[in-house]
């Protein structure tokens, strides 16, 4: 177990781990949150990024995850031949809660004192037509074995590298449907993101076969402000006054009171994009008063989003895809879609090189920072999402 975990810290981490992993010098490359960094100086920028590096996940998120596996394992444990053997863990398309989960593991098998086996996977088989033979390899167990074994908890990261939209991409799903209908002695804990499962639904009513689902939600300014705290009070980052209709609304309220407000309201109390938003509106203030010798300082202002560039059918469909696979490699992107690799290559060149996609050791995702107003456009263009 041990050994399994120390990988997956070392292989699974959330987008704002990666948050960093695109910077250049180049302003022009630069895709926020990191293009507004640059103008920092250098000594408070590696700060900064050393101290996001080191946030913990949110607390917030963490206690209803830890809480929602405990009760639905216990209910379970109860009642093995009765109870429903599986808890869901749903998600914003963006958002990785795979660190979070096996972060909470390391400590709860040996209080629950089960075995649990994870699904030892980084990313999706790069042979889409393998998935339902490797998921076959690793999770198949033979009558004899499952009469002398005891209890053993079962760990998908993320299931979404358990299928792809493609004629045979979807063996992977129907196999893991007959292993939570005909497996007792397992229970499953399974996380993914809201498109996808949604997708899954609509074609495989895969919901019919799994137990509770755990929506998380949106995380409150409290919480944000809290989170946040190791890296505003480290910095002592002030709070520039906010916008003149904020001012007006909330009259009665601080500056930092308000700008966690805003910052949970445009982030729709998701913990990536908020960090994202947050470190996109950092800013070096210099003194008033030229004549005295005093450093700057750190400050934030009002916090936004970036707006959309012009978009064609293609960019939605393209992207509506990247949201449902979470992460993808453009090869299997193509094949996916059923374009040729040059289309689908160039169109990637576009969206990256406008910020709206990541790719990080060919590994494509949408840059969760645009995600608010991308899903609003896509739902504006027929899309479910």
């Amino acid at each position: 177990m041990s050994t399994i975990l120390k990988r997956f810290k070392t292989w699974i981490f959330e987008s704002r781990s990666f948050v960093f992993s695109w910077y250049t010098k180049d302003r022009n490359q630069l895709q926020e949150p990191t293009r507004s960094l640059v103008e920092l100086p250098s000594s408070l920028r590696e700060k900064l990024i050393a101290l996001t590096n080191q946030l913990a996940d949110n607390p917030a998120d963490t206690e209803v995850i830890r809480t929602s596996i405990d009760e639905a394992f216990e209910k379970w444990r109860a009642h093995p031949q009765r109870a429903e053997n599986s808890i869901v863990i749903l998600t914003s398309p963006v958002m990785v809660v795979s660190r979070i989960i096996i972060t909470i593991l390391e400590n709860w098998s040996t209080q629950k004192q089960v075995s649990v086996k994870i699904l030892p996977w980084n990313e999706r088989p790069a042979d889409v037509d393998s998935i339902e033979l490797k998921l076959q390899q690793y999770l198949k167990r033979e009558a004899g074995d499952i009469a002398r074994q005891q209890p053993e908890v079962m760990v998908i990261p993320n299931l979404s590298w358990c299928f792809l939209r493609s004629m045979d991409g979807l063996d992977g799903i129907d196999y893991l449907q007959k292993m939570l209908l005909h497996d007792s002695s397992r229970f499953w804990i399974i996380a993914t993101g809201k498109v996808s499962w949604d997708y899954l639904n609509s074609i495989s009513d895969l919901e019919a076969d799994c137990g509770r689902v755990c929506r998380l939600p949106e995380i409150k300014s409290d919480s944000l402000r809290e989170w946040l705290k190791p890296i505003t009070s480290e910095l002592n980052i002030t709070f520039a006054d906010p916008r003149f209709e904020s001012q007006i609304l909330e009259g009665d309220k601080d500056a930092e009171t308000i700008y966690f407000e805003d910052l949970a309201s445009i982030s729709r109390g998701i913990s990536v994009i908020a960090l994202q938003a947050f470190l996109a509106s950092v800013n070096y203030q210099l003194p008033d008063d030229e004549n005295e010798q005093k450093q700057g300082f750190l400050t934030v202002e009002s916090p936004e989003l970036p707006n959309l560039p012009e978009l064609e059918s293609a960019h939605h469909y393209l992207l509506y895809f990247l949201l449902l696979h979470g992460d993808i490699t453009l090869s299997t992107l193509a094949h996916s879609i059923g374009d040729k690799e040059s289309k689908v290559r160039k169109q990637i060149k576009f969206l990256r090189g406008e910020g709206l996609v990541k790719e990080f050791d060919e590994i494509l995702k949408i840059n969760p920072i645009y995600y608010p107003k991308l899903k609003q456009e896509l739902i504006n263009n027929n899309f479910i999402l």
